[in-house]
């Protein structure tokens, strides 16, 4: 069996015994996802969370310091839901007060106070999804509200509906951190001083001896893939940090909610590992420094991989 062979099977195997697995029904809208609902170029941000609820769907719509659901206002919001009217319709609030009102008409407040003080906790009622889109509507003493938002990736799309009128809603998908993956990829953003070609680079973790990083699947300089993924989180930690030599021990689909990083741009792989030979390159950051490392895959079965050479990168 050549050593190509050998990765692939090794790799394949990994990934089917991995805790990653293909997301399906409705487990792809099940978390919190953060929204933010636009309303005369105010920005109003919530956070909805999905849950299973007996077999269906359920849910908590969450604003501010508070968790509330879209149900019914109390008698007290009607001047509220009159005003709500007239800022969709006219445009007449003053601005800056349009968001606490809008989130006092939605939670169910009066008009004094804010959700803070409310602590409502009360959950979404007929959270529907059909693969394709989220929705859960309610009737409010000032008529009825419906959500209808549209799930592409790790991002949902659409509008908040009110008799008075839409407002448009967008959010990202939250990411819940593990022991395994505390983030949602891999890697941290260099300094620009390095004048890398990269904006996210490996990262080696004193506290768990474990590096953090990315890698792009080659196969004879081009593009290729393990399990049709192309880019791959890989955990890799110390075997023997004498001997140089660490084992991929966690394995999953790079970014898989495409979170954007502190700069507001995609992440990418500094990590480059070609199937032909085994080679394994990359940008790692450990404390202070920064190294450009070349590693060996010298236990394709264990997946153990052995640096070879480094070299540290002076900033400009």
């Amino acid at each position: 069996m050549t050593l190509k062979r050998d990765v692939k099977f090794a790799l394949f195997f990994l990934l089917l015994n991995s805790s990653w697995v293909f997301a399906a029904d409705n487990s792809i809208v099940l978390g919190e996802w953060a929204l933010e609902m636009s309303v005369q170029e105010e920005k109003i941000s919530v956070n909805l969370i999905i849950t299973e609820d007996s077999g269906g769907l359920g849910g908590t719509w969450v604003s501010s310091d508070s968790a509330s659901s879209l149900s019914d206002v109390n008698s007290e919001a009607g001047s509220l839901g009159q005003q709500l009217a007239n800022a969709l319709s006219a445009g007449d609030l003053q601005a800056g007060l349009l968001g606490q009102q809008l989130d006092n008409f939605l939670s169910g407040g009066g008009s004094e106070g804010g959700l803070a003080d409310q602590q409502l906790t009360n959950a979404l009622s007929d959270v529907r999804f059909d693969g394709e889109t989220l929705t859960f509507f309610r009737q409010t003493q000032q008529g009825p509200v419906e959500v209808d938002l549209t799930l592409e990736g790790n991002t949902l799309r659409g509008v908040l509906s009110l008799q008075q009128g839409a407002i448009s809603v967008f959010g990202r998908k939250v990411y819940a951190s593990t022991n395994e993956w505390p983030s949602p990829y891999n890697g941290v953003t260099p300094d620009l001083s390095f004048g890398l070609a990269f904006n996210n680079i490996g990262m080696f973790d004193t506290g768990d001896s474990t590096i953090y990083t990315c890698v792009r699947i080659f196969t004879n300089g081009q593009t290729g893939a393990v399990g049709q993924l192309s880019e791959i989180d890989i955990n890799l930690t110390a075997v023997s940090l004498d001997e140089a030599t660490f084992q991929i021990t966690n394995f999953r689909e790079f970014n898989t909610i495409e979170a954007l990083n502190e700069n507001y741009d995609s992440p990418e792989c500094s990590g480059k590992f070609e199937t032909e030979t085994g080679v394994y390159t990359d940008v790692i950051k450990a404390g202070d420094s920064v190294f450009d490392t070349t590693w060996s895959l010298i236990d394709p079965i264990n997946l153990v991989l052995q640096l070879d050479s480094y070299r540290e990168l002076i900033s400009n």
